[in-house]
């Protein structure tokens, strides 16, 4: 079978963290939001012969990764140029996919490993077969997505997308086995709501054409990953299940004396963690990053190639991305940070609201509950604190800004700005600061 993934989206709710990287790329629990994908169907190459990425937004840097990564997987990319839906994706795969079944995948649709193998396997009976195959799965809120209607037997009827009174709790979840006679309603599409191609739509002609198809529900952990948020919880998940209960740590790792580590740990070649530092996995430390000395390194927590993570620094449930460093005596609690940041000493990262309240952000001008009582801040590549910079649950900061130091963050922080601390004119003055005999 072919697999075609759909990775050509802007990943605008993403922002600031998809400015300067495509969405598909972004890093989680030490892998990319493709990655997992590719790596779940590398685990069925005898069954997989090719893969088709539908590629559009930052294309180019897509690319270049798929070369500088061994996937063990044939890999064609399709470019498409405008957005203009889901169902217009895949059209553009039409002649590659002419005569056989196909796998299709939304790519940002996460899911843990034992419901891939489960729909692979079914999918793999089933290819033989005029069924075809949908991935569904119960959510509490399915009037965001897709929702699908079945009969008692688990034959899907139709897919309603985003109705105001749900008939269940069952949503299209992002991956099902397609034939070619799904092109046969090209001709009837028509654009959404949204002015988008949908490929619910070309679903639901094949079923008013008695064309079968059977649910297949996913049972284990699935995200959708539209949020600043997701990430903090797809890099929980992911790391919770493929660090080996054992932990990992290279033999080229140097690891001090005096030094805690407890629970699935992995620590990458020609990394090193200095005397006093205490780890509780599930943690990812990767290659050749400095850790310590005395640091807490806590859960759930990926920190990333050549970092250095100073004195008495303390991470919790956090992603940080290769090159950054992380300033003595700070703090960085439920946070994603980009690549090549720099805290300056004493910098903290606030994750708790006084109130217990769920932390909101600000997605695309308006604010939303996250949902989470515990959420941190998420900051893009380039950017530096001064000394004991404070920043607040929520906030974004754009790639390449600066923080002064002292200075209280309370908003998000456009790219490319300075925001700092100013003196006032008795500060300047020569007479600044006041002294006087101590008695």
């Amino acid at each position: 079978m072919k697999a075609v993934i759909l990775a050509a989206g802007k990943g605008t709710r993403l922002q600031p963290l998809t400015l300067d990287t495509p969405k598909p790329l972004i890093s989680v629990g030490g892998t990319t939001i493709i990655g997992w994908t590719l790596k779940q169907l590398s685990n069925f190459k005898h069954a997989i012969n090719e893969v088709i990425l539908v590629v559009g937004h930052q294309k180019e840097k897509i690319v270049k990764w798929i070369k500088n990564n061994d996937l063990d997987l044939s890999i064609t990319t399709l470019v498409q140029e405008q957005q203009l839906g889901t169902a217009h994706a895949l059209l553009l795969a039409k002649k590659l996919l002419q005569g056989e079944k196909f796998l299709f995948i939304y790519g940002d649709i996460l899911l843990n490993s034992n419901d891939w193998k489960n729909f692979l396997e079914q999918a793999t009976k089933t290819r033989e077969t005029e069924m075809n195959l949908l991935g569904v799965r119960e959510v509490e809120h399915p009037e965001r997505y897709g929702v699908v209607n079945t009969t008692g037997d688990g034959m899907v009827t139709k897919i309603v997308e985003k109705p105001s009174r749900p008939r269940s709790n069952l949503i299209s979840a992002g991956m099902m086995l397609l034939d070619d006679t799904i092109f046969q309603g090209e001709n009837a599409l028509q654009p959404s709501s949204r002015g988008e191609l949908e490929l619910p739509d070309l679903i639901n002609h094949q079923l008013q054409q008695g064309h079968p198809y059977k649910v297949v529900t996913f049972k284990g952990w699935w995200l959708d990953v539209g949020y600043p948020w997701n990430l903090i919880e797809a890099n929980e998940l992911i790391l919770q299940e493929s660090i080996p209960a054992s932990g990992n740590i290279d033999p080229r790792a140097k690891i001090d004396e005096n030094v805690h580590i407890e629970g699935p740990v992995h620590v990458g070649p020609n990394a090193h963690i200095r005397s006093g530092s205490y780890i509780i996995g599930p943690v990812f430390i990767d290659e050749g990053t400095n850790i310590g000395p005395n640091c807490f390194i806590r859960p759930t927590t990926y920190i990333g190639k050549h970092c250095r993570i100073g004195n008495a620094v303390e991470i919790k449930n956090s992603i940080i991305l290769n090159h950054t460093n992380v300033g003595h005596l700070s703090y960085v609690g439920d946070s994603y940070i980009g690549s090549n940041c720099n805290f300056g000493a004493g910098t903290k990262v606030a994750n708790l609201r006084l109130d217990s309240g769920p932390v909101n952000m600000i997605i695309k001008g308006r604010k939303m509950s996250s949902g989470r009582k515990k959420l941190g801040i998420f900051m893009g590549s380039n950017v530096k604190t001064g000394i004991n910079a404070s920043l607040m649950p929520g906030i974004k900061l754009g790639p390449n800004s600066a923080i002064g130091a002292h200075a209280l963050i309370l908003k998000d922080v456009p790219p490319d700005t300075l925001v700092y601390i100013k003196p006032d004119e008795e500060m300047l003055s020569a007479s600044w600061p006041v002294t006087k005999k101590y008695e």
